[in-house]
């Protein structure tokens, strides 16, 4: 099976709708591109082509920074998606079908009708002119862009006959829209490939498979034209190119971008503002801004000076608006939009996991969870995996009793003979959290007594100890290498779109070590790393 024939536009004659599956590749003809000539660059390839869609999140920012169009909203086509702790695009079947591909076109052909009626370049290409050539110079420029990697004149003629098939009838906007929106619907724009080096099975990436991977991983984005440049010349196969393009990727701003939607995957706060909550003063308003703190403190964090994973867990400050300030019950320094403030003691908000989307995300309902809490510390800072309990467990499980506290109960649940086993540990691991209800709303009393948020841990790690409060535990989560290797091989899995092995042990060691001194140094490591640029092997 020829590899860039199976990934080339799915350009059509007459674009009026799309039927079927995008990325369902049986009865594709192998030999040939749709423009008819031989496919640049092919490989010989047997067995599956290995295909990651893009997910709606990173479709919607490699859209809206290839065309610069800031109303791309494509990420809400589906809820995001999250295995192991990373993002994925959320089903098993590498294929957009059924009703989420109706969806995906109309959103497509939205923003190809923008793009042509808009201020840009090809807005002012559909308003005038006789031919198509204007229209060819577009494509010339952007499609490198969307399928991340050169392309020859039969990669840009073939969507240009679809506006060309179009025009009479639809008239020359409507025609280039029609076209643009055929390659933005394209295997090759939805999917990234990880064929790997052409012709020869060495095990690694071709240059623009490396520089996919290298923007996706930093910015959930798609490569620009410096890095296909770098990708196009060769820079890519050797160290020093790699080295200085990662380092390019990383100083860029859209690098808060990326580090943040991980960040966000990891701690389970991505589904926040699909979350039913009722009851207080919770409301789909209050879940935006609070996502938006998240977003804007990661983002704060990594553009800092060497941030550590010590500084995400531990920080007074925050970016709050004037509608979550008061749900915190915290001042407001005045203005619009999310402002920076310094949390006062008396809020006890110390970092990333004390803030509302975290605190809300980390609970089913209204009240606090240590059991829910506890698990998510020993599975994304420990890797310490908790299994779920069986029919006859559940049935063991002590009453509530009137007046007791939520950690009254959960002491007995961890003392009650079935129960002990796990939630010994998880409780230990989340009543540090108990100052804060399933809202995310500081509570200092329950039952009429002051919440108490001591523990002690005692997992045979280096975070083992006894803490009296939650300022003290976080700290120790911060500092603890074993948290800091846990956290590292949910990195190496994000950047690479695979479990760790055993031959990425060194990597995650390094990387480990440096998210104690600063994390974007881990992240440059982790990207320039012989790892990195490794064919996956399906």
């Amino acid at each position: 099976m020829n590899a860039r024939a199976v990934l080339a536009p799915l350009a059509l004659a007459l674009v009026v709708g799309c039927s079927g599956a995008i990325g369902d590749l049986g009865g594709s003809d192998p030999g040939a591109t749709p423009g008819g000539a031989p496919s640049p660059g092919g490989a010989a390839v047997t067995g599956s082509l290995p295909l990651r869609p893009l997910t709606p999140f990173e479709l919607q920012t490699t859209l809206s920074d290839v065309l610069g169009d800031p109303a791309v909203e494509l990420a809400g086509l589906q809820p995001p998606a999250i295995v192991s702790g990373v993002e994925t695009a959320g089903e098993k079947e590498l294929r957009w079908s059924g009703g989420r591909a109706d969806l995906l076109e109309q959103a497509l052909f939205a923003v190809a009708t923008r793009a042509t009626s808009g201020t840009g370049k090809l807005a002012a290409c559909a308003a005038g002119g006789s031919d198509l050539e204007c229209f060819r110079g577009f494509l010339s420029e952007t499609l490198p862009l969307l399928y991340r990697r050169a392309v020859s004149s039969d990669d840009v003629k073939a969507v240009v006959t679809v506006a060309e098939a179009n025009v009479a009838a639809l008239g020359r906007k409507e025609a280039m829209a029609r076209a643009l929106e055929s390659a933005l619907m394209s295997v090759e724009t939805l999917y990234l490939t990880s064929v790997g080096l052409q012709g020869k099975p060495t095990g690694e990436l071709s240059a623009y498979e490396l520089a996919a991977r290298m923007s996706y991983a930093v910015w959930a984005s798609a490569p620009d034209k410096e890095l296909l440049d770098a990708a196009t010349k060769g820079d890519l196969s050797a160290q020093t190119g790699i080295d200085a393009q990662a380092k390019r990727l990383l100083a860029d701003p859209r690098s808060q971008r990326g580090i943040a939607r991980f960040v966000l995957a990891w701690s389970n706060v991505l589904n926040l503002p699909s979350r039913a909550k009722s009851g207080g003063s919770w409301s789909s308003a209050i879940a935006n801004d609070a996502l938006t703190e998240t977003n804007k403190y990661v983002g704060a964090w990594w553009s800092g000076n060497a941030p550590t994973f010590a500084t995400l867990l531990n920080n007074d400050k925050s970016y709050l608006t004037q509608a979550l300030a008061d749900y915190y019950g915290v001042p407001f320094p005045g203005g619009t939009g999310a402002q920076q403030v310094t949390m006062p003691p008396s809020s006890y908000r110390l970092g990333l996991l004390t803030q509302a989307s975290f605190l809300t995300t980390s609970t089913a309902g209204g009240a606090s969870s240590p059991t829910l809490r506890g698990r998510w510390a020993m599975e994304r800072l420990m890797c310490m995996p908790q299994g779920l309990p069986d029919a006859n467990t559940v049935s063991k499980a002590p009453t509530h009793v009137d007046g007791e506290q939520t950690r009254d109960y959960h002491e007995k649940l961890a003392a009650a003979e079935g129960c002990k086993g796990c939630h010994v540990n998880m409780e230990a691991a989340g009543v540090p959290f108990e100052r804060f209800d399933g809202y995310g709303k500081l509570r200092l009393q329950e039952s009429g007594k002051p919440v108490r948020v001591d523990t002690v841990l005692k997992f045979g790690k280096d975070a083992d100890g006894t803490y009296a409060d939650e300022s003290a535990y976080f700290k120790a989560l911060g500092n603890s290498s074993t948290v800091r290797a846990c956290v590292a091989s949910y990195l190496v899995r994000y950047a690479l779109g695979r479990s760790p092995a055993d031959s990425d042990a060194p990597i995650v060691a390094k990387v480990s070590e440096q998210l104690g001194t600063d994390a974007r140094a881990a992240m440059l490591t982790l990207v320039t790393s012989p790892n990195f640029r490794a064919l996956a092997k399906p």
